[in-house]
């Protein structure tokens, strides 16, 4: 672009473009001279997302997504959740979690320029109820002592799990529950 028969004197030009920080440069114009303003680099307007789960402390790695789905580069971003993160480059993005115990779980968001996105996941835990006659038996969950009868054993993901029920002077009970 050219402006042209501005009079003498000190000019601040902004630079501005959608997806893009504005940029400012200051110019001096004097009569009879031409001033030229060269490579005026714009740079991307970044943006942010915030990760949720429930329950928190639950790990999570990012990887940026390229045009056809897969993973654009090796480079993966990995904390632990709650986190509101800043500086991404508008793009697509998958974000796996991931809990001790549990199945991983993967979805994808997009980040806009100058937007934030948020992303939240819920694990949904199962209870198995536990009776024996008599009670007071342990129970055990996939080898792990969970409490005795009568119990309501909760947070379970889904899956098949091995259930354990031993009581002294009984013979120790086993099957297996799909949650």
């Amino acid at each position: 672009a050219a402006i042209f028969d501005l009079p003498s004197g000190s000019y601040t030009l902004e630079f501005r473009l959608d997806g893009f920080e504005t940029s400012t440069v200051q110019a001096e114009v004097n009569t009879g001279e031409t001033t030229r303003i060269h490579n005026v680099a714009l740079e991307v307007l970044r943006g942010g997302v915030s990760i949720t789960t429930e329950p928190e402390a639950v790990s999570y790695t990012i990887t940026a997504l390229g045009s056809d789905g897969g993973v654009r580069d090796e480079s993966a971003l990995s904390g632990t959740t709650p986190v509101d993160l800043e500086g991404f480059l508008p793009a697509s993005y998958r974000v796996t979690f991931e809990r001790e115990g549990w199945p991983g779980y993967s979805t994808e968001f997009t980040v806009r320029s100058g937007e934030a996105t948020s992303v939240s996941f819920a694990y949904q835990p199962g209870t198995l109820e536990v009776n024996t006659n008599p009670a007071g038996a342990t129970v055990s969950i996939n080898g792990e002592p969970r409490g005795t009868t009568p119990a309501d054993v909760g947070d379970l993901p889904e899956g098949r799990h091995e259930v354990l029920v031993e009581l002294d002077g009984y013979e120790p009970e086993s099957f297996a529950v799909d949650m």
